[in-house]
């Protein structure tokens, strides 16, 4: 048994079976590198875990407990893994940048989020997309040759059933 101490994220990521992250000398989520960054139990991890990080985005729980509204009006279900919820309940939902995908012109796809492209980053295989969206800043990391322009708006399709919700108030996950 080793224990290593990192503050690089993809080092931990790669090199461990399991990963305890820790925040003010508190343990925050003990677990596998896939449970943590797929199931981080609060806002801390999800945005410490994954480069670049978790996309938060606020929100309210509406329609008997089923939908989400963002701020900016945009609608998505709440995701199967959350518990039941209280219509006014305010959540932040998270979403991967990995989990975004660009629409084309006039396509549309159920889970899709309006914004304005602002800064592009080519990095190889992949294109880191900064985006506005109800004056929000998201990361949308796309597959590199996708035709995006700086100031245009677009659609993205973002892929819903990995999206975590977080209690607004206490930044705790909300698994059923």
């Amino acid at each position: 048994t080793i224990v290593y101490v990192t503050h690089d994220v993809v080092e931990a990521m790669t090199m461990a079976t399991r990963i305890a992250v820790m925040k003010d000398g508190e343990v925050q989520q003990f677990g596998t590198p896939d449970d943590i960054y797929q199931r981080p139990a609060n806002t801390f991890v999800a945005t410490f875990m994954g480069s670049p990080p978790m996309n938060l985005l606020g929100g309210r729980v509406n329609g008997g407990g089923r939908t989400v509204t963002l701020k900016g009006g945009a609608q998505m279900p709440v995701p199967a893994t959350a518990p039941a919820l209280s219509d006014g309940q305010q959540v932040h939902v998270g979403l991967r940048p990995e989990w975004f995908a660009p629409l084309g012109p006039g396509e549309e796809a159920h889970g899709t989020l309006t914004a304005e492209v602002d800064v592009l980053e080519p990095t190889g295989p992949d294109i880191y997309a900064s985006l506005h969206y109800a004056g929000e800043d998201i990361m949308a990391r796309i597959a590199a040759g996708t035709e995006l322009r700086p100031g245009e708006t677009r659609g993205f399709a973002i892929d819903l059933q990995k999206a975590v919700l977080f209690d607004a108030e206490s930044g705790r996950a909300l698994y059923g």
